[in-house]
Parts: structure tokens; C-alpha cells; sequence
């Protein structure tokens, strides 16, 4: 039988990612001991596709003795790998299920359920046209519904998080109490909507009562872009006929004027959304 030997391994949740020296199509199995002890009465598991899975095995958090050998296709047996010393960490026992989402411009509301208590959940977004790299970020929520900002600007303006509209996998990871970590659970495809370009919404207006000063406002975080134009015409006029002036203050001063006032994001360059009529 054919021999192997143990390069390294990674522990992920209740698995062990095995790197070892072995044909492609050979059948693997290991055994888990305790300390040096005889690999015959270890816990005997198989390798699939370099994972060992011990979630049925009853193993606690230790250090362990590993080994494995070879299984032909007849069912002989190859020797056992001397003694690699392993340490398996805390783990949590749990899976992620995404049951639905919905958009709502850059918020995404996600229904996700674990077979065990969460304390928080990992979301990774992985593109399937690789337009930009993994992204992952803990969520925090009251099961089922979590959320997460497709978007993300800080006080000075500059983006930290951008999930450009397209499809992605999805992957969930349960963090169960004690900070313990599942597996990644997944792919769940999933379809991100535009809202990089979207009109003002949720404008507010007031005046002041001594000088009669309109103000209009709105809430820059709500947006993907950080720059918008505005212009004040006539009434009943197209606000392309009207002086365009641009600002990174979201609060205009309009005057005491009674005249229509537009405003517009601007989403790159010569490139905007369509006026929207404050009044």
C-alpha cells in the first residue's frame, strides 16, 4: 500500500484540513489518540477530500496524537504515520442556514437560523465574477434577522465597505458562546440590486421664522456617493435651464425664495442620477 505523511493541517470548526503527500484518488483514513498512545484504538475516521470531520467523535478541546495510512481498493490497510501532535481548539457544533433576504437600497435584512444558540453570525461575500475581492464582516442581531450595510463612509467621507451590485456565495459562520467558531456553511447565492446610483431620498426641509431662510437637508450615510448638485429655477422650469452648483454638505440654504428647487446625486464623473423636486 501506498505510504503518506502528514505536511500540516488547519482547524476549521470541527474540521481538520489535512495537507499531506499522497496520490490524488488514494483513500485516506486517520486516527485520533490520545497522546502516543496505539493508533489501533485511537478514534479511526476517514479522509474526504483532505477534511477530517470529527463532529460525531466526542472529542473536547486538547492536545491529540494523529495518524494516518492508506486503504487500497481490495481493503488492505498501509501503515500508520508516526505520531503528529495536534492541538484542537474550541469549536462550535452548529450550522447556518440563510432562509431569505431582502434589499432595501444598501441594507440587506437576512432571516438566518442555527442548529445551536449564536452569539453572533460571519457573513462572507465571495463574487462570482471576481469584480472584487472576499469580503467578511460579523453580524450581530436577534435571530433570525440580521443585518448587514452593503455600504460604509466614515465621518470624513471616505468609503470603507463598498458590495458592488452583482451575484455573490454567500457564507455563514456560527460564533457560538465562549467565542467558538463553527464551519463556513454555504453557498447561498445571492443577488445585489443597484443602489449605487440611487435619487435623494428622505429629504427634509424647514425655515427659519426670523429671516424667513428655507434649509434643505438629508442624511449623507445613507448613500454610496458623497457629492450632489442642486438648482434652483423658476417655477416650471426645467431645472436644466438653472445655475448648477455642487456640494459635499448635505444642507442646502435656499434662500427665501419660492421658486422650485432640484437636487441630484452625483455617482461619478458625468454621471447622475435624475433631479428630484424638493418643492
Amino acid at each position: 500500500a501506498e505510504t503518506v505523511t502528514l505536511q500540516s493541517y488547519e482547524q476549521d470548526g470541527y474540521k481538520l484540513i489535512l495537507e499531506y503527500d499522497a496520490s490524488a484518488n488514494i483513500t485516506i483514513e486517520a486516527s485520533i489518540t490520545s497522546g502516543s498512545a496505539n493508533p489501533n484504538d485511537g478514534i479511526i475516521l476517514p479522509v474526504t477530500n483532505n477534511i477530517l470531520n470529527f463532529s460525531q467523535a466526542g472529542i473536547i478541546p486538547g492536545n491529540y496524537g494523529l495518524h494516518l495510512r492508506t486503504v487500497c481498493s481490495d481493503g488492505g490497510k498501509g501503515e500508520w504515520t508516526s505520531l503528529n501532535s495536534i492541538s484542537i481548539n474550541g469549536f462550535c457544533n452548529s450550522e447556518a442556514t440563510l432562509n431569505s433576504f431582502v434589499q432595501n437600497l444598501m441594507l440587506l435584512r437576512l432571516n438566518i437560523t442555527t442548529s445551536e444558540p449564536a452569539t453572533s453570525i460571519k457573513l462572507k461575500f465571495v463574487a462570482l465574477d471576481d469584480n472584487q475581492d472576499d469580503y467578511i464582516e460579523t453580524l450581530y442581531g436577534e435571530s433570525p434577522n440580521y443585518y448587514f450595510r452593503l455600504n460604509q463612509q466614515t465621518l470624513q467621507g471616505n468609503f470603507t465597505k463598498t458590495i458592488n451590485p452583482g451575484s455573490y456565495n454567500i457564507y455563514l459562520q456560527t460564533i457560538c458562546e465562549g467565542n467558538y467558531e463553527g464551519n463556513w456553511d454555504g453557498p447561498f447565492l445571492i443577488n445585489v440590486n443597484d443602489y449605487i446610483c440611487i435619487e435623494p431620498y428622505n429629504i427634509y426641509t424647514a425655515s427659519s421664522g426670523f429671516s424667513g431662510t428655507a434649509y434643505v437637508t438629508w442624511y449623507k450615510y445613507d448613500y454610496a456617493y458623497s457629492t450632489w448638485q442642486y438648482t434652483v429655477v423658476t417655477d416650471g422650469e426645467s431645472p436644466d435651464m438653472g445655475i448648477i452648483y455642487t456640494t459635499n454638505n448635505p444642507m442646502v440654504n435656499a434662500g427665501g425664495s419660492t421658486s422650485d428647487l432640484y437636487l441630484r446625486g452625483v455617482c461619478g464623473e458625468n454621471t447622475y442620477t435624475d433631479w428630484v423636486q424638493v418643492f
